[in-house]
């Protein structure tokens, strides 16, 4: 970011408060994101909920995965989004799934375990509980498509 002739970096981590509230301080500007490029075979996989197309999300889930030549996981990352105040990354469940082949069973448990603790929003638009179980599904989703474009296969939707 920028301000006041000054520039400084934040960790994505670090970076979301709240809702629509950042750790950007008071008038800075955001001039760039850096992202890690993954190499190898990897695959992106999204999915969401919400009213209407381009409203806000209910619940988000992102996924991306590296595979290794025999179809182990090698390298993980599981974000969920709009389930809380602010977007989560699913660590617990990452380091679950490293090593494995993305069972479905394995998979749908370690988010069920990520997401166990976790306060979901609760609003006029969905109930805490619909968020959970939806950010489970998503997520689930969003890792299948990962790992289908990580083989070089197109989705399956």
């Amino acid at each position: 970011y920028r301000a006041d002739g000054e520039s400084g970096e934040i960790p994505a981590r670090e970076f979301y408060i709240g809702p629509m509230i950042t750790a950007l301080p008071a008038g800075a500007v955001l001039s760039g994101v850096r992202f890690p490029i993954w190499r190898g075979k990897v695959g992106v996989g999204f999915h969401e909920v919400n009213a209407r197309r381009s409203d806000f999300a209910f619940v988000s889930a992102a996924a991306q995965v590296e595979l290794g030549d025999d179809g182990v996981v090698k390298r993980i990352a599981i974000g969920v989004g709009a389930a809380t105040d602010f977007p989560l990354r699913l660590e617990s469940a990452e380091q679950q799934l490293t090593g494995t082949m993305l069972d479905d069973a394995a998979v749908r448990a370690a988010l069920r375990a990520a997401l166990a603790d976790i306060e979901p929003l609760a609003d006029l638009h969905a109930s805490a509980d619909y968020r959970r179980r939806v950010a489970v599904d998503l997520a689930a989703r969003a890792l299948a498509d990962a790992r289908q474009a990580a083989q070089g296969k197109p989705h399956a939707h």
